[in-house]
Order: structure tokens, then C-alpha cells, then sequence
């Protein structure tokens, strides 16, 4: 019983879908082309899976290279956020899930 009550459990906690994912970027100090490609490549993937991609406290530097590489249109400035509760909050908001 105690095994059937731990898989009711698991395919409860599987019904509930992932909304966002939010990228702390406190830490990059710079990003290169294949970086950007990457992020690129990473939102794609999410936008398929229709989960949103935000990104908390990027340094200038790095904001700039993205803006520059056109990321930031792709993603939108509504994604970028200065920190990381700021993302949360947003991604909480009916907004920015779609709802």
C-alpha cells in the first residue's frame, strides 16, 4: 500500500507544469556569440514547451553583448529583470504567464 500511495503521490507532483525559468546572470561577467547562441537555442526549446524565460541581474556589460546580438528583442525586455525576486514576482503575475 505504502508504494501506491507514494506513486499517486508522484503522478500528482507530475501534473503540475513548470511555467518559467529564470537565469541569475549575477555571476557572468561577460558572454561571447556562442553564449548567445546558446541562450538562443535554450529559449527556443522552452518557447516549444511553452515556458518562459527570464533573466535576473544581468551586468551591463553582458546586457549590452545580448542587445547587441539581438537576444534581447528575441526574448523581450519585459524578460530581463534586476533581480531575481523582481523575475519571480513577474513570472507569477498573470502577465507574463499568459493567463
Amino acid at each position: 500500500m505504502r508504494w501506491v500511495a507514494e506513486e499517486d503521490e508522484l503522478e500528482e507532483n507530475a501534473k503540475e507544469k513548470i511555467h518559467a525559468l529564470i537565469l541569475d546572470m549575477s555571476s557572468l561577467i561577460n558572454i561571447d556569440s556562442s553564449g548567445i547562441l546558446a541562450l538562443e537555442e535554450l529559449h527556443k526549446k522552452l518557447d516549444a514547451l511553452d515556458i518562459k524565460l527570464g533573466v535576473a541581474n544581468p551586468r551591463w556589460q553582458v546586457i549590452h553583448k545580448l542587445k547587441l546580438g539581438k537576444f534581447v528583442d528575441k526574448l523581450g525586455s519585459g524578460s530581463i529583470f534586476l533581480t531575481v525576486t523582481e523575475a519571480v514576482d513577474a513570472c507569477l503575475a498573470p502577465k507574463m504567464l499568459g493567463a
